[in-house]
């Protein structure tokens, strides 16, 4: 996934935030593009609070790798 994020924001989108499975391990690319983009990473599933604020803030689409 973490090689989909430059298109993204080549095309305009911004982002607000990462989740990362903790049961994948650390997510190296997520984390440094995190950083460069002073981006929050979770590592947990995001709270329906924590959905709330995102929508609150003008998050209006979020994405989910797909995992088989």
């Amino acid at each position: 996934m973490s090689s989909c994020i430059d298109v993204f924001l080549a095309d305009g989108w911004s982002i607000s935030a990462f989740y990362t499975s903790p049961l994948d391990g650390p997510e190296e690319g997520i984390e440094i593009k995190a950083e460069q983009l002073s981006v929050s990473v979770y590592n947990d599933k995001p709270s329906l609070e924590r959905l709330k604020h995102h929508v609150d803030d003008g998050v209006s689409m979020y994405f989910q790798e797909s995992v088989n």
